[in-house]
Order: C-alpha cells, then sequence, then structure tokens
C-alpha cells in the first residue's frame, strides 16, 4: 500500500490516566508504573497506546477524532510522541531532555484547544525550528486547568530549548511558560518567559 503525502517521521497517539481506585489496574491490562511527567509521583498509572500515523490522512483521522484539552476527562493525559519514544522520563530519547510546560484555566479553555491544536499541527508539519530536540506534546486536563508540555532531549542544549522557547511564545502568547528538566525537583525551572 502506498502512502499519500507522508510525513517526515511516524507518530504515536498515547493516553494516560490513574487506575481505577481499588483495582490496582487499568481496564484491560496490567498496571504500568513509571515516571509519565504529568501526575504524582509514585502514583499507579496506565499509559496506553492508542495508535500511530505517518501520512496526512492519519494525522487528521487522529486530529479529528480526539478530545481536546478542555474536553479530556479530568486527571487524564493524552500524548503525541515519535514513534519508538515512550512519553517516560526513563525512556533513552527523554532521559536527558525537559520540557516547556504552561498551564491555561477553566475559562480559558478555548485557548488549551487553539493552542493544542497549532502545537500538533506544527510538531507533525516539522516546522518548529528546534525540531529535532522535540520528543512529542503532552496535554493533561485537572479538575480547573488544562497544561500543556513540549518534550525534549536534551536540556543542556539551552540554544535549541531557547529557540523552541520563542516558537511556543508566539503559538501561546500570553502565558507563562517554564522549562523544567525532567530529573529536577517540582517547580525548579531552567528558563521562564513571561
Amino acid at each position: 500500500m502506498t502512502m499519500a503525502y507522508p510525513l517526515e517521521r511516524e507518530w504515536v497517539v498515547w493516553y494516560s490516566g490513574r487506575a481505577e481506585a481499588g483495582r490496582g489496574r487499568p481496564r484491560g491490562g496490567p498496571p504500568l508504573r513509571g515516571r509519565l511527567g504529568p501526575g504524582r509521583q509514585g502514583e499507579e498509572t496506565a499509559l496506553r497506546r492508542i495508535g500511530g500515523f505517518r501520512d496526512i490522512a492519519g494525522l487528521w483521522q487522529y486530529m479529528n477524532n480526539i478530545a481536546p484539552p478542555s474536553k479530556l476527562r479530568q486527571d487524564l493525559s493524552l500524548y503525541i510522541f515519535l514513534a519508538g519514544v515512550e512519553p517516560r522520563w526513563e525512556d533513552p530519547e527523554n532521559s536527558r531532555g525537559g520540557r516547556w510546560t504552561f498551564s491555561v484555566n477553566n475559562p480559558d479553555m478555548a485557548m488549551a484547544d487553539d493552542v493544542w491544536a497549532v502545537l500538533y499541527l506544527t510538531l507533525v508539519g516539522e516546522t518548529f525550528t528546534a525540531n529535532d530536540e522535540i520528543t512529542g506534546i503532552v496535554a493533561t486536563r485537572r479538575r480547573d486547568y488544562a497544561r500543556i508540555s513540549v518534550w525534549t532531549k536534551n536540556c543542556a542544549d539551552d540554544r535549541a530549548v531557547l529557540r523552541l522557547g520563542a516558537d511556543l511564545r508566539a503559538i501561546a502568547a500570553g502565558v507563562a511558560l517554564e522549562y523544567q528538566d525532567h530529573g529536577a525537583p517540582f517547580g525548579v525551572n531552567r528558563h521562564a518567559l513571561g
């Protein structure tokens, strides 16, 4: 089968959420443990692969059928990552990396949805200036806000990290962006753009 309009790279869509209370495992499978980024350390979470795509038709299939941040169930995270890279801090492609993160409060959820759509298309369309440094994007829904993150490979490459920050500033104008190394304690940021 020949793909029409192939993408530069293949992408995989994942989701995670807390295991059901009292069950210790997600429906349909064993618990998967790990630091998935958004979430509480040590909390049992389920990381599930939804599917993948490597052409324009697949891009739009997922774009049109996965919920935007405002419609995600509370405490659910949605991930779009390079094929071969799991959305876990311990994955070799992420272990020396970090993430740009920003949050959008409930009254501004339409903004979160708009930013997520632009991030999705910019990521998969390979138009970030530091594209080779990005491993994926994450949308997480909490009770009063949505958090969106862009994960990178190498937190020590400040030049690439700041170029990506400038790109994100153009997409998410008016929100505070923070860059944190994956291994850093919560609240300890390498960079902040206000």
